[in-house]
């Protein structure tokens, strides 16, 4: 009764959030920028012009979006199926995890693969994905057999987070694996992590600061603790970190206000047509590869008005909306990673360990248009998590 309690009270919060944050964050970005208090001139984005009209879509569409998971969610089951594995393997994992992400720190020194057009096709890119993708499996696994675990599993887990970490994002995964964490200890066992972990933010915050300030991929050298000139970058990082987080709100607004290529229903479909024909031709090595390469590319083009090399991830509800019903599928998978995780987690979550959740999953839940494309890395990432909710280990009783 009370884990079918705290399941109810979980998802509600877990949907909530997944689908109210943007407009939260394009509140937040449009009255900062509207009072001055951020220089618009660090913008790397284009921003739609705000009208009320199309401020009240953008909260209309999340209202829907929302009730449609609710609605989703309440008709699927939970344990719909179980996979028992031994403690043996989950530790084998957890070396490659460690191995994997040793080998990518030493690597992105003087390479990041993450940020570098066409790596999904060379080892260190694969093995990149890999890694990253095992992070968010075993983290899921230990949080939800975590009666069953040494607390030093989830150090471990931190420490290849740490490690495979390429920039500002890499700290704010790590930031979310210890918030998510340490509202799961006691009163005492807090006071002492605060501290331990305090610490440790410090090397972890140079680290990534430096990867992004100061990384030169020509020099043999990526970085060196406390390297990172703080206050000659405090206002560049300042004005850079909001207009970052609200990307996905003002992508969507931007999609309701038809500035997007991707606003095109039929030209966003001919886009994913195309993604799958270029991954085709990228791995049998054939043909020319149509421009923009992806949804994310198109959005980036269309944002930033140059053909980049990378893209954007469209975000959860632009994800959703803007290709229904075809995205429902990936809606479901969502629904039922988060209805499992609500149950079997037995206690309640609070809306700081929520968002750090949603962070960590970001590669799974931001970017179905181009699953859509079905030969796409993260629709296999989603499919792993997902099942990685339904592990239990052998020793354990259901």
């Amino acid at each position: 009764m009370i884990n079918e309690k705290y399941t109810s009270i979980n998802t509600f919060k877990l949907i909530l959030f997944l689908t109210f944050i943007d407009p939260l964050l394009f509140t937040v970005h449009r009255m900062l920028k509207y009072l001055d208090i951020i220089d618009n001139s660090y913008d790397q984005y284009k921003i739609s012009d705000f009208t009320f009209t199309n401020y009240l879509l953008l909260i209309f569409v999340c209202l829907i979006v929302f009730i449609m998971n609710l609605m989703i969610t309440k008709k699927l089951p939970r344990d719909l199926f179980k996979i028992k594995i031994s403690k043996t393997t989950f530790y084998i994992f957890l070396l490659l995890l460690l191995i994997f992400s040793i080998y990518l720190f030493d690597i992105q020194q003087t390479y990041r693969p993450r940020y570098q057009s066409g790596s999904i096709t060379t080892l260190v890119g694969l093995i990149n994905l890999f890694n990253r993708t095992l992070l968010i499996c075993l983290f899921v696994i230990y949080q939800l057999n975590r009666a069953d675990l040494d607390k030093r599993i989830f150090i471990l887990i931190l420490i290849c987070s740490i490690l495979m970490s390429d920039g500002l994002s890499g700290g704010a995964t790590f930031l979310s694996l210890v918030a998510f964490e340490f509202y799961r200890y006691r009163l005492k066992q807090k006071i002492y992590a605060f501290i331990i972990y305090g610490v440790i933010s410090i090397f972890v915050m140079d680290l990534v600061l430096s990867y992004k300030y100061i990384f030169n991929s020509v020099s043999s050298e990526g970085f060196t603790f406390f390297s990172f000139k703080y206050s000659g970058y405090a206002t560049q990082f300042y004005n850079y970190f909001i207009p970052r987080i609200t990307t996905h709100a003002e992508q969507l607004y931007s999609y309701l206000n038809a500035d997007l290529d991707i606003s095109n229903y039929f030209y966003l479909y001919n886009i994913i047509v195309e993604s799958f024909q270029n991954r085709l031709k990228v791995i049998f090595d054939y043909g020319e590869i149509f421009y923009p390469k992806t949804v994310a590319q198109s959005i980036v083009f269309s944002i930033q008005d140059i053909d980049a090399p990378g893209g954007s991830s469209p975000g959860y509800v632009l994800s959703v909306i803007s290709f229904l019903p075809f995205t429902i599928f990936f809606v479901t998978i969502i629904a039922l990673l988060l209805k499992q995780v609500s149950f079997r987690m037995g206690e309640k979550l609070n809306f700081i360990q929520i968002a750090g959740f949603f962070w960590i999953i970001k590669m799974i839940s931001s970017n179905f248009l181009d699953m859509l494309a079905i030969i796409e890395p993260s629709l296999v990432s989603l499919i792993f998590v997902y099942i990685s909710s339904n592990v239990y280990f052998k020793n354990k009783i259901n």
